[in-house]
């Protein structure tokens, strides 16, 4: 039978081996008790953590809730109600979704009523959930809205402009660019409001938009 003869430096390669196997050994030997400590550490960071997430899943659950009932009472007019509703999710359940959704529509009950400041303030609140991108940018355009009914035009403009700007959504883009020519009017700046007719009508051709943009270019 042959016999399988190794090359020198094939039997250096595999003396190498075995010393860094028999190094490693050692060192897990020598720390395997702050290795099993560290281990659980982690395993209790772990677990911390999905408390974490169960007990904050529950509360946005909860949160939901009344956020739904309160939403009822909204769309069956009974806004006192809806509003205390609203509160108590913004006030109890601070941080979830449902108290930053809640802040909105409690801007708009706000708004409805005439206390701009009011509005303003939840609607700010609301823009902190910036996961919902339409919610967001309704937010945006109220906020300048409620500027434009304080007649503050040069504030109203600027926040009109900036939801354009960062808005994905058509309408929202264009009615801002709208209201921003409409606030450019008021304050005498007509060359800035032609400017922004043309940028409609540009981006939005053979549309209500355009046409809106053209009757208000025509007054300029």
């Amino acid at each position: 039978m042959a016999v399988i003869q190794y090359s020198k430096a094939h039997k250096i390669k595999e003396d190498r081996f075995l010393i860094m196997v028999f190094k490693i050994r050692k060192v897990v030997l020598q720390y395997k008790s702050n290795l099993l400590i560290g281990l659980s550490v982690l395993v209790g960071m772990i677990l911390v953590y999905i408390v974490y997430l169960n007990s904050r899943s529950a509360k946005e659950l909860r949160a939901a809730e009344f956020l739904g009932q309160a939403h009822i009472l909204f769309e069956n007019q009974n806004e006192s109600d809806a509003v205390t509703l609203y509160n108590k999710v913004i006030q109890q359940f601070a941080g979830t979704r449902s108290a930053f959704e809640s802040s909105f529509y409690v801007g708009v009950l706000y708004y409805e009523k005439g206390n701009f400041p009011q509005a303003r303030q939840n609607f700010e609140l609301s823009l902190k959930n910036k996961k919902n991108s339409l919610l967001y940018v309704a937010a945006q355009a109220y906020i300048a809205a409620t500027y434009e009914q304080e007649t503050k035009m040069d504030l109203a403009v600027r926040h009109y402009l900036e939801t354009a700007k960062t808005s994905r959504f058509k309408f929202y883009r264009a009615e801002s660019l709208l209201n921003a020519v409409r606030c450019y009017q008021s304050l005498g700046q007509y060359e800035e409001a032609r400017k922004i007719c043309q940028q409609v009508m540009s981006e939005f051709p053979k549309s209500d938009f355009e046409k809106r943009a053209n009757n208000l270019l025509s007054l300029l």
